[in-house]
């Protein structure tokens, strides 16, 4: 499995029920994620999620390395529980989380880090309109038994 960002909505005990929740997976698909209590790494969970990659499958070495990064970077004090609503005042929470990990990625592979902008409108916007897509297929045969495709 290859290693990727996972997009799910976080469950109304921890936030708004319409907040994206993201989390980043190592090479073995547990998710490490930035919640109100602090860093979790859940190996179930995410099933119904948008699965982003970022890291092909068979990209061995660089998965371990990142396996590796991931681990030291989550234990780091600036992802502890207490400060996580100092983090969501700034709207970094789970996102700033995964981003910031990307960017300590990026720049040791000798990469200029990439703006939340930038990374949501290549990476995850794609990802997210395709699934909407087929959602509201899913919707409407749900509801009416059939679809009928824009022209």
């Amino acid at each position: 499995m290859g290693t990727a960002i996972r997009l799910s909505y976080l469950p109304s005990s921890e936030c708004n029920d319409s907040e994206l929740h993201v989390g980043i997976t190592n090479s073995k698909g547990v998710v490490y994620n930035y919640t109100l209590s602090g860093m979790q790494r859940d190996d179930h969970g995410w099933e119904q999620c948008i699965s982003v990659p970022l890291v092909a499958p068979g990209e061995e070495i660089f998965g371990r390395q990142w396996d590796s990064e991931l681990e030291t970077f989550s234990s780091l004090p600036g992802w502890s529980p207490h400060r996580f609503h100092e983090e969501r005042e700034f709207a970094s929470c789970c996102y700033g989380f995964v981003l910031a990990f990307i960017n300590h990625m990026r720049r040791i592979e000798g990469k200029d880090c990439v703006s939340r902008d930038v990374f949501t409108g290549q990476h995850v916007l794609p990802h997210i309109k395709t699934v909407s897509k087929y959602l509201r297929v899913y919707q409407e045969i749900s509801l009416h038994g059939f679809y009928i495709a824009d022209k």
